[in-house]
This record gives structure tokens, C-alpha cells and sequence, in this order.
């Protein structure tokens, strides 16, 4: 693994750097078989704004594996007293499989995971070191992707769908 990594800051913008690249090898856990070693590689970009009130965070990441695959966020919240509403747009595109690779098929049908997720929560500081969140996500899935999912039995398609989580965390730093 090579990597060059940095950060910019500059008043209240903050910039960060990333590029990767790795030699990996997967081995098949019941068969003990490897399929050889591949090249891979991530680039990413982010920026923070946070003059002290509210903020906006964006990253951008573009990864080339057996699978090329770019994503993106953006986020923005306001932050009063001890609360922070927020607001996250997430997404990462269908990808594409590098020129002069030979894919499966069972690659090619499970190769895009194109969806969309947006994103509204709370952040309560209740104490020290601790916070509690609140967030409900609308994930929309593309017409031809199961998107993240994991553990969707193979002969299930939830191609276009849309669905919606709710969640609640508490967060402590010791």
C-alpha cells in the first residue's frame, strides 16, 4: 500500500487530500483459493466550512478495483445551544468495470449499487464527551441496483425502490 495524504487549513476551510494505491489478494474463506493479486486505487477530496454557528462538510472519493466506482456527500447543520439540526445528501453512481476486464456474470449483476440517500437529524451535546442522535434517511435505489443492501436473497430485486430507516445513537468519547 503507497499513500499520500494532506490537509490544508486556511481560517475556518479545511481541505483534505487522499490518494491510495494497494496490490491486494482475496482469499476464498471455504475454498482456501486465491485470486490473484490486483491493483486498486482511491482518490479523494473533501472541504469543511465551519465559521462556528453552521457548517458544510463535502467529500467526493473516486475508487478504481476490479469495479470503478465514484460517490459524494454533502452535508450542513446549525448549531444552537446544545442542539444541531442537520441535513445529509448522499449518492454514488453505477460505476463501470475497467476497460479489457473480462467480469463474471454474477459481477455484472451485482456490480451496480447506484443509490441516493438524503438525510435530516438532531445532535444533542447532553454532556460532556457524550451526544445523542436522532436521523430519519430516505434511501432511493436506481432502476437497475440493490444499491448497499446486504443479506438481499439473490432472486430478490429491489431495483427502484424506495425505503426509509430511523435511527438513534448515543456517541461518547473517553
Amino acid at each position: 500500500m503507497l499513500g499520500l495524504f494532506d490537509t490544508f487549513e486556511y481560517n475556518q476551510i479545511t481541505v483534505n487530500l487522499s490518494l491510495q494505491k494497494r496490490n491486494s489478494s482475496v482469499q476464498n474463506k471455504s475454498t482456501g483459493l486465491s485470486n490473484g493479486w490486483y491493483e486498486s486505487s482511491d482518490l479523494s477530496i473533501g472541504i469543511e466550512y465551519d465559521p462556528g454557528n453552521w457548517f458544510f462538510i463535502s467529500e467526493w472519493i473516486q475508487s478504481h478495483t476490479r469495479y470503478n466506482s465514484a460517490a459524494i456527500y454533502a452535508s450542513a447543520g446549525y448549531r444552537i445551544n446544545k442542539f444541531t439540526p442537520y441535513i445529509i445528501h448522499s449518492q454514488n453512481n453505477a460505476g463501470s468495470f475497467p476497460t479489457g476486464s473480462t467480469p463474471s456474470i454474477s459481477s455484472v449483476m451485482h456490480a451496480d449499487r447506484s443509490q441516493k440517500t438524503d438525510s435530516l437529524g438532531v445532535r444533542w451535546d447532553f454532556m460532556k464527551n457524550y451526544d445523542f442522535k436522532f436521523q430519519f434517511d430516505q434511501i432511493m435505489l436506481s432502476d437497475q441496483s440493490n444499491g448497499f443492501l446486504i443479506n438481499v436473497p439473490s432472486n430478490v430485486l429491489l431495483y427502484g425502490d424506495t425505503f426509509y430507516t430511523v435511527s438513534a445513537v448515543v456517541d461518547f468519547v473517553f
